[in-house]
């Protein structure tokens, strides 16, 4: 097993677009961009400094924060909307572990809305 690195939450979805702009189409990455911005806002909120600090519990306050529109500039979701958000999370998560930004197994802790 690798060693985590530290990473900014930034600085991770900037990699994870950076690495997908060639395989979507650009409506496609601005829409991740989008969903991911809200992950950053929400570890901003939590000051969670860095990936390798992300934890289950994270994850599923975020999965909250998001449906109830608990930050500045995001809206409360319905299930269909939130479940976007989850599964291009889950995506990012898989990228991040590659990078060892997180542990390998953390898009698993992403709970998806029935």
């Amino acid at each position: 097993m690798s060693e985590l690195q530290p990473m900014l939450p930034r600085e991770v979805v900037d990699l994870y677009l950076d690495t997908r702009e060639a395989d979507l189409s650009k409506s496609t990455i601005e829409n991740q961009r989008y969903r991911l911005n809200s992950f950053v806002e929400y570890c901003d909120d939590q000051e969670i400094e860095t990936l390798d600090d992300l934890t289950g519990r994270h994850l599923h306050e975020f999965r909250n924060w998001r449906r109830n529109g608990d930050g500045e500039r995001y809206g409360e979701v319905n299930n269909v909307t939130l479940n976007g958000i989850l599964q291009t999370l889950r995506v990012f998560l898989e990228f991040a572990a590659t990078i060892d930004a997180v542990d390998s197994g953390m898009r698993e802790r992403v709970l998806l809305p029935d």
